[in-house]
């Protein structure tokens, strides 16, 4: 497997889809997340990545976007279940997810599904409930959010955001144990 990041916007200086179209072929090229729309995944033969060991074993390419955020996410939706699957666990076995309220209301782009970083914290006027607050800028350059946050509150991509209080998916970031 081949992971880079970087590179796989638009514009002149981005190379990695030309290197992944002329090492062999790429499946997918944008995702409709927020963060991490842009997204290329593709495969090739071992011997052309450099593998000459079996040059008839198939090798996977990600290449994540250069934002760090974007990257952490779209590293979570792809890259994890993919070595959680090669490892033996199943795609499955990834982040605990858990249900919480929104504290604050909460827009997005319409027709990509958000990861918004988020701290988790107990509903006071739900005993055994949580909330989930916004962890800090949301921008996929942000990385203090990011390192604040104790789940990626997932809201689809059907709606344009949700008020507070409404009950959202969260998968929490903390060690499950592998």
């Amino acid at each position: 497997m081949v992971v880079l990041s970087g590179g796989v916007s638009v514009g002149a200086h981005d190379h990695v889809k030309d290197a992944f179209e002329t090492l062999g072929e790429v499946a997918f090229w944008r995702v409709a997340v927020q963060p991490g729309k842009p997204l290329a995944f593709g495969w090739t033969t071992a011997g052309r990545a450099g593998d000459v060991s079996d040059p008839g074993r198939p090798v996977a390419l990600f290449g994540l976007p250069g934002n760090p955020v974007s990257a952490f996410v779209t590293f979570e939706l792809f890259v994890r279940p993919f070595l959680l699957t090669l490892g033996g666990r199943g795609a499955d076995a990834g982040r605990p997810r858990v249900r919480a309220a929104l504290a604050e209301p909460v827009t997005k782009a319409p027709g990509r599904r958000a990861f918004l970083r988020v701290r988790l914290e107990p509903d006071p006027a739900l005993p055994g409930h949580l909330l989930a607050r916004p962890a800090g800028g949301q921008g996929s350059h942000m990385l203090s959010g990011l390192a604040a946050a104790d789940g990626l509150a997932v809201i689809p991509e059907e709606v344009p955001g949700l008020p507070a209080g409404s009950e959202v998916e969260v998968w929490e970031l903390e060690d499950e144990g592998g």
